[in-house]
């Protein structure tokens, strides 16, 4: 694959954080892909115990970062689509976001109603985050 100057890299994330001892392994079984990362509740060394889950994608380089966020959107809420109630019944919350580890000029980010309604749905709140 050729190299070329691209405007944007981004990549997304999805963090799944729990107040409560729960087994990081089951639940990256229950959702059926593996996460980039996890965190018993034992393991954490954080001022509030919790157990996390990390999962990362690939990273995109496309400037209609739109587009891209649209359909990584609706794929994962096929694989994720019972994470509210997963995250309710767990006493847990989730958090998604579009992270930019290069951005030569400042990108436009559009989140469609459709988008913000799988949010809602999944019980996700979204981040923005840059490199810096």
């Amino acid at each position: 694959m050729m190299m070329q100057n691209t405007k944007y890299s981004y990549h997304f994330s999805l963090h799944l954080m729990f107040k409560k001892d729960i087994d990081v392994d089951l639940t990256e079984e229950h959702f059926g892909i593996k996460a980039y990362k996890k965190t018993s509740y034992n393991e954490f060394k954080g001022k509030e115990k919790m157990a996390k889950l990390w999962y990362k994608s690939k990273e995109f380089t496309d400037v209609n970062t739109h587009l891209v966020l649209e359909a990584f959107i609706q794929k994962m809420a096929t694989n994720f689509k019972d994470l509210k109630d997963y995250l309710e019944s767990n006493d847990g919350s989730a958090v998604f976001t579009l992270y930019f580890t290069n951005a030569k000029e400042r990108p436009i980010i559009e989140l469609t109603t459709q988008a913000i309604d799988t949010f809602q749905k999944l019980g996700l709140s979204f981040e923005v985050d840059f490199n810096s």
